[in-house]
């Protein structure tokens, strides 16, 4: 029997603990979420780490932008990758392309490479550079070969709702070889037509109160433990 997920993405300690005793089973921890997050500093990496025991994602990204990087921000990333596993992290969300769209794999053959010598249980999702991508379908093949274990994905629109199609026939097709992970405004209102249209076992979200005027304000408790429920109750 699978276990559903719900993965919650915070940005500060608070997020973090409301995130875990309202329910949630894994937490995203990035900066800067207003912008759609980038890399959190080794410092709130170390404190989430030590506040919550719940396992723990580090999105690694450079910088606020587009996902096209030079060679000194790749190396950078490596780095960083590296780092957040060392502290204690289950693993990392990461992405890079090339101006087509299509994913840079010498970064991405290099980061599996790194993360998994420091440490070979670390999990590595691809984040929502693959809403852009081509030919998904030949992304998600090669992702496999390099050993991911999760693609972040609205299925292509901004929101999960509105690729449903899509994102059934990712998972139709490849979620017994590797996670999709639905994300883009799910909240307690949609997460039930999503799973049963989808047929997915997990869901990504910040959590917060559906058009909350507040960007700043961290997870709603309620959200979660709402959404949460809907996992719980879904037949998978």
């Amino acid at each position: 029997m699978i276990h559903p997920i719900l993965e919650v993405c915070v940005e500060d300690p608070e997020g973090a603990r409301i995130a875990q005793f309202a329910g949630a089973d894994r937490i995203e921890l990035c900066q800067e979420l207003r912008f759609d997050g980038i890399t959190p500093s080794p410092e709130l990496t170390e404190r989430i780490r030590s506040l919550v025991p719940i396992p723990l994602i580090v999105l690694i990204r450079f910088r606020i932008g587009d996902f096209v990087y030079s060679k000194i921000e790749s190396a950078t990333m490596l780095d960083q990758a590296k780092l957040a596993v060392d502290l204690g992290a289950e693993g990392v969300a990461v992405g890079a392309c090339n101006r087509d769209g299509s994913l840079d794999w010498t970064f991405l053959e290099g980061l599996s490479h790194r993360v998994r010598s420091a440490s070979k249980n670390s999990q590595l999702v691809l984040h929502r550079v693959f809403d852009s991508v081509p030919n998904k379908h030949d992304a998600i093949a090669k992702l496999i070969e390099l050993g991911f274990d999760r693609v972040l994905t609205s299925g292509g629109a901004p929101r999960a709702i509105d690729s449903l199609p899509e994102l059934a026939e990712l998972q139709s097709l490849h979620g017994d070889r590797i996670e999709v992970l639905p994300a883009g405004g799910i909240n307690s209102s949609n997460a039930q037509h999503i799973l049963a249209i989808t047929r997915c076992w997990q869901l990504h979200g910040s959590m917060r109160e559906p058009h909350d005027p507040n960007i700043h304000r961290g997870p709603c408790p309620h959200q979660i433990s709402d959404v949460k429920r809907i996992l719980r109750g879904s037949q998978i």
